[in-house]
């Protein structure tokens, strides 16, 4: 008794087999390299731009009428042009304290940026410009917060080497 063939189109099982073979290590090789991508994040997207805000005059506001600059600042976002870095925590300067769970952050005289996406903050270094849009999050004992942070380099420089892993 004769072995039914199929074939579809001209092909027989072998062929098919190949070609179905073929099509999954591509579409598998295609599927790997975007899931190996560099870490990437939203851009932040406003209804409104936020309303430019100089750390100064915030501060000031701060230290001459507190109840009245929380109820007017706390919750509201602002842009920060030019802030100076003068540390940071991330990632790429101490791996060791990002696996332990520390907050990470950029500090400029005594406000503290912290970050919306962490690996924003890997690219910046000690003494870069920096403009941030934030959210004002207030005094906390001696240190002034400013949350959900993002970043975009203004003067850039050299970054210290990276911490070991």
């Amino acid at each position: 008794m004769p072995l039914i063939s199929i074939r579809i189109n001209g092909m027989n099982r072998t062929s098919i087999f190949k070609y179905l073979l073929t099509s999954t290590l591509v579409i598998s090789m295609i599927i790997g390299s975007l899931a190996c991508g560099k870490q990437s994040y939203p851009t932040p997207v406003f209804m409104k731009a936020p309303d430019a805000m100089t750390l100064n005059a915030l501060l000031s506001d701060y230290e001459s009428d507190p109840d009245m600059a929380e109820r007017v600042h706390t919750g509201q976002t602002y842009f920060f042009a030019g802030i100076v870095v003068d540390d940071i925590l991330s990632d790429y300067t101490d791996h060791y304290a990002f696996e332990m769970g520390e907050q990470m952050y950029l500090e400029s005289k005594q406000v503290m940026f912290l970050p919306a996406y962490v690996y924003d903050l890997d690219p910046i270094g000690p003494d870069y410009v920096v403009d941030v849009i934030g959210t004002v999050t207030g005094w906390m004992n001696d240190t002034f917060y400013i949350s959900g942070c993002t970043f975009n380099i203004v003067k850039g420089g050299n970054l210290p080497a990276a911490s070991e892993y």
